[in-house]
């Protein structure tokens, strides 16, 4: 629910705050989403394995009418896991961002994953579904994330940093169900969650979501609006807040 407005090419959004209150712009610059099918999760090349992919009903935190995607590990016998291959759009730091709903009434436990260079560098973090706590399972090189919650979803960053390669094996994973208690791994663990759109980028910062389907996307910077000429024949002045 709210209000949805549809803008310009480059032109920064504003944000509404939930519960009303003045709008924010928000500029933000070049991004290119390399996971290049970032929410249609029961589609190539997420490599499904025995899970049970269904769209939700569970409408997007972003973007009216775009679902998430309901994610099962219904197998007690094996930890099962949704795989998709990347190739990063050069050398350097690297962020993965996955938003998954909050849960208020059962607690699970999945896990998701950035892995770069065939593990040169990467991390497996787990998430407390209803409380948000995290912990890094396994990790190898130089790893950090943060975890906020949005309008009931949960946004996970997961950034690494120093691979000496791009390689062949850098990865996004989702383990729905890794284990029945934070930390640890269990393959009788079952369970699901709601999962809408899969980002990875360069840089460590994590930027609003850019939709792919088939390939990847580059949504270019922001560009300011101008003040129309005419203003500039009388006297005025600007006030601006803002946050780096």
């Amino acid at each position: 629910a709210g209000l949805w407005e549809t803008i310009g090419t480059n032109i920064p959004p504003l944000n509404y705050p939930v519960g009303g209150g003045c709008p924010s712009w928000l500029f933000e610059a070049e991004a290119t989403n390399v996971v290049i099918q970032s929410n249609s999760l029961n589609t190539t090349p997420w490599t499904i394995l025995s899970n049970t992919i269904n769209t939700s009903g569970q409408v997007s935190p972003t973007v009216a009418g775009n679902e998430g995607w309901l994610v099962e590990d219904n197998s007690a016998i094996a930890a099962l896991e949704l795989v998709q291959f990347i190739t990063p759009s050069s050398l350097g730091t690297q962020t993965a961002t996955y938003r998954f709903i909050k849960d208020t009434d059962e607690t699970r436990f999945p896990e998701f994953a950035l892995r770069l260079n065939s593990g040169e560098v990467e991390q497996f973090t787990q998430v407390n579904t209803k409380t948000g706590v995290t912990n890094v399972r396994s990790s190898s090189g130089t790893v950090s994330h943060t975890i906020i919650e949005e309008d009931g979803w949960w946004v996970l960053k997961l950034t690494c940093v120093g691979a000496t390669a791009i390689g062949t094996d850098n990865r996004v994973l989702i383990r729905p169900a890794a284990s029945t208690t934070l930390g640890g791994f269990s393959n009788a663990a079952t369970g699901s969650i709601i999962v809408w759109n899969i980002q990875g980028e360069l840089g460590s910062t994590a930027t609003s979501p850019i939709i792919t389907a088939g390939s990847s996307v580059t949504r270019f910077q922001d560009v300011p609006l101008s003040i129309a000429t005419p203003l500039l024949l009388n006297d005025f002045s600007i006030y601006m807040e803002f946050n780096l």
